[in-house]
């Protein structure tokens, strides 16, 4: 004879709280996944392994993303130095543009003062369009020359 503890019994619970010594509670689906060969164990392990294959999917699909924002950064970044680099020649290019100005305004500059300087050629041209003055002959000081004084002695007497 069998002893009571060797013996299962699978039974729907009508309403109302579950025996005590139950071991597995739920929906017959649910009992029956742990059991081998079942409907309901082959149906939980084909939804596993879908589960399974969509994360895989869904990580390849992370990677494939990551991919291309990566690739769109580092584009990203190629077109802001193209950028940074165009600044600079421009700004380069304008402070040479600028130099070259204040140059070209300095020889002008410097070219007009010595058109305004008297031709060393023509030394009665700097009092052209001006009123002739009259200036000192060379070799005559201006003004009045005092004679130097002539040492005289005194005998005592």
């Amino acid at each position: 004879m069998t002893s009571t503890s060797d013996r299962f019994a699978i039974i729907p619970v009508t309403h109302g709280p579950a025996p005590d010594d139950a071991i597995l509670i739920g929906s017959l689906d649910t009992i029956l996944e742990y059991l081998p060969d079942t409907h309901a164990r082959n149906d939980s392990i084909r939804r596993l392994d879908e589960g399974l294959a969509r994360a895989a999917k869904t990580d390849q699909l992370q990677a494939m993303a990551r991919a291309c924002n990566v690739i769109a950064f580092a584009d990203a970044v190629t077109r802001l130095a193209s950028r940074l680099d165009a600044l600079v020649a421009q700004r380069e290019a304008r402070a040479q543009q600028d130099a070259a100005r204040e140059a070209e305004e300095e020889a002008k500059q410097i070219q007009a003062e010595l058109d305004a300087l008297p031709d060393p050629d023509n030394p009665d041209a700097h009092v052209r369009g001006r009123d002739q003055a009259e200036f000192p002959e060379p070799g005559e000081p201006p003004g009045t020359v005092m004679p130097q004084p002539t040492a005289i002695e005194f005998d005592g007497d």
